[in-house]
């Protein structure tokens, strides 16, 4: 998810943008040292969104053609994606106090499938027809169509919402091509084929973390929750009472 643009994040911003903007009558100079601050900080965005773009067009053109040409091997870049990805909004998200979207499902979903991969194709411990089903599922499914119910955008100078396109994105094909284009795999498409037993498997899966989020969210982190009001998350309480909670879609 990307909760950058959310209404709170906003309103943050207009209320230091009209807070910056006051003019001072009294003497010049602060308004001249604003106005150079304010190139700075023009000087900076441009660096940014100009190492963005570059950094995703090389990425976009490596992902393309590691699918195309390694097909078998596409879940080494996927190892690869991951941890930088979550080097990079860890400390954003730190920040700004979104740091509760980590208990996402699409946050648990990377990190299981990672560690899956890690174990089974690294070091050929651990291969299981059924883990990789439950992957294909949250992958294909949840994952997939989380794509366009959170309105996920591909701007390639924005490192956040390009990070979050690859949160879902790489996942779903590395899911996709270990069954349908890997030879001899775990749980390829001629050794088993896709039950309604196995769909039931990933419903349990997404059960079991929407419990477990349940439990986190409304007993664990409760105070911390309470006492900083702050905090973002994917569920925001009701402005009527208080106390019942609505989906965030302004994420």
């Amino acid at each position: 998810f990307n909760p950058i643009d959310s209404e709170q994040n906003e309103g943050k911003k207009k209320e230091m943008i009209a807070n910056d903007e006051k003019p001072d009558s009294n003497d010049s100079s602060p308004q001249q040292l604003t106005l150079e601050q304010k190139k700075k900080k023009l000087k900076r965005k441009s660096l940014y969104h100009q190492t963005a773009l570059v950094t995703n067009v090389v990425i976009a053109f490596m992902s393309e053609a590691w699918l195309l040409l390694m097909p078998q091997q596409f879940w080494m870049l996927y190892m690869l994606i991951y941890p930088a990805v979550l080097a990079y909004k860890f400390p954003l998200y730190k920040k700004q106090n979104f740091h509760f979207f980590f208990f996402d499902f699409c946050y648990l979903v990377n990190a299981v499938f990672v560690v899956y991969l890690l174990f089974s194709k690294t070091f050929n411990i651990f291969q299981s027809c059924t883990m990789s089903k439950v992957m294909f599922w949250a992958g294909l499914g949840p994952i997939g169509h989380a794509l366009w119910l959170w309105r996920n955008s591909l701007v390639l100078h924005d490192l956040d919402k390009s990070t979050s396109i690859a949160l879902h994105l790489y996942p779903m094909l590395t899911a996709f091509l270990e069954r349908f284009h890997v030879e001899n795999g775990a749980c390829s498409l001629e050794d088993s084929a896709f039950t309604f037993a196995d769909w039931k498997l990933g419903v349990y899966f997404y059960l079991a973390w929407q419990v477990a989020y349940f439990v986190v969210m409304d007993f664990i982190c409760k105070d911390e929750l309470e006492k900083n009001k702050k905090y973002t998350f994917i569920f925001l309480p009701l402005k009527t009472n208080g106390k019942s909670f609505r989906i965030n879609y302004n994420i």
